[in-house]
């Protein structure tokens, strides 16, 4: 009887792996399937434009482009009624400005498709690393440090809103400012040795002070990376949307233009800041001795021999030069904690914790790159890859372009979409991302 349910358990559970093990083939399956059909339908209509360049075939092909993804559902709806906004003023059916009024504003859709690859940077983690790594180069003194904060947060600023980049890298400084607390704390030593040397009280004071000092930094560095490019900010966008709307194409004002007047005050008013905030928070001395400050650790081993010698010293005179050796310490070191150690650990868990860059990290990096590539070469100044997109001249002999900032935009918020967030040749060896 025993044997017999020993054998009827292990047919169990023989069988649950098998319908798990055929799951898992089913959706790996379904997964390349999706895939295929993304990149093989179009192709597969592609004999539409081939045989006919009227727009009527133009309008037939993306009427069944769209019919096709809205039926099968491997792209989701809301992003499939895009295509469109993409499609048509690169066929040269319609001029962007126009098909864009149909949905919103070419403004509107700029600084909306700049906000979702700022939140596919966030679910990623992408932000986190650069700030990581930021860290990592520029934390070696307390000045450094706080522009090793500023530069990410500047940076990103520029993509998307300011309060949003504000939230995420706050939660990282309060980390840092977290383990600088626990490390005063813990290295206090004998309260009747800090209170003689009077260490703890200025400690205290000089870390509230560079606490207040970082924390501002994120909020004034968010600021001025709005300056930088079209999208930092709503009242750039609202600036470009209006003067559209009153002269139409033939404004100079682009992506590339404005960086090209933005980026230099932006970067300055960084730099302003930055020495502002050091000079106010860490002192005039902690500033001009940046990047030559290093901070020695003392091992604990001699932090105890430290303590042993100060409690067992029985003369006023050891006891004085304990003391002035502290102080001196302390005027060579404007914030007298590891800043190095700390900042270092704090790093080192953050990338154990990221662990290795993913694919979806490479795939959201690349698309940044791609996209702001394609903003700022539109028209550099000089002749971009606009003059390859469609032109025509109007009644009145003006030039209508079809092709604007917001068609690359929109392209790689789609892509944003489509592009799995795992390595799709790798799915077989990890069963818990399966169809991300």
């Amino acid at each position: 009887f025993i044997h017999a349910m020993c054998t009827a358990e292990s047919d169990a559970l023989s069988g649950k792996m098998r319908l798990f093990k055929m799951h898992r083939c089913l959706t790996i399956l379904s997964f390349y399937m999706r895939y295929a059909f993304i990149i093989g339908y179009p192709i597969i209509l592609s004999p539409i434009l081939i045989l006919s360049s009227g727009t009527e075939s133009k309008a037939a092909y993306i009427l069944l482009l769209m019919s096709g993804f809205w039926i099968t559902g491997f792209i989701p709806l809301y992003v499939t009624s895009l295509f469109p906004l993409i499609l048509a003023p690169l066929m040269g059916l319609v001029p962007s400005a126009v098909i864009a009024r149909e949905y919103a504003s070419s403004s509107t859709f700029l600084f909306l498709g700049g906000m979702i690859l700022a939140i596919a940077a966030e679910n990623t983690n992408l932000h986190r690393r650069i700030a990581v790594a930021f860290m990592r180069c520029m934390g070696q003194d307390a000045c450094l440090l706080i522009l090793s904060v500023m530069l990410p947060t500047w940076f990103l600023s520029m993509w998307m809103s300011n309060t949003a980049t504000t939230v995420m890298m706050i939660t990282i400084v309060e980390a840092l400012l977290t383990k600088l607390d626990d490390t005063v704390e813990a290295n206090s030593g004998e309260a009747a040795i800090e209170e003689a040397l009077g260490k703890k009280k200025k400690s205290l004071k000089r870390l509230r002070r560079f606490a207040t000092g970082i924390s501002l930094s994120v909020c004034y560095a968010a600021g001025c990376g709005g300056i930088g490019t079209l999208i930092g900010s709503p009242p750039n966008i609202i600036f470009y949307g209006l003067a559209v709307g009153r002269f139409g194409g033939e404004i100079p004002v682009n992506f590339g233009s404005w960086m090209a007047y933005g980026m230099p005050m932006s970067l300055l008013c960084l730099i302003v800041t930055w020495i502002t905030i050091c000079l106010m928070f860490l002192g005039p001395k902690a500033f001009f001795k940046c990047g030559r400050w290093k901070k020695k650790e003392r091992p604990m081993q001699n932090q105890a021999e430290f303590v042993k010698e100060a409690t067992s010293a029985n003369s006023t005179e050891k006891l004085q030069d304990l003391e002035h050796k502290s102080d001196q310490e302390e005027e060579d070191d404007e914030i007298p904690l590891d800043i190095v150690v700390i900042v270092n650990k704090i790093a080192a868990e953050e990338r154990r914790v990221l662990g290795p860059m993913n694919f979806g990290e490479i795939a959201c990096m690349i698309l940044f790159i791609l996209l702001i590539g394609l903003w700022i070469t539109r028209e550099p100044g000089v002749p971009g890859w606009s003059r390859f997109m469609p032109v025509r001249n109007d009644s009145s002999g003006r030039t209508v372009i079809f092709v604007d900032d917001t068609q690359p935009t929109i392209l790689f918020t789609i892509l944003a979409f489509i592009i799995p967030a795992t390595n799709p040749f790798c799915l077989h060896k990890n069963k818990t991302e399966t169809g991300k």
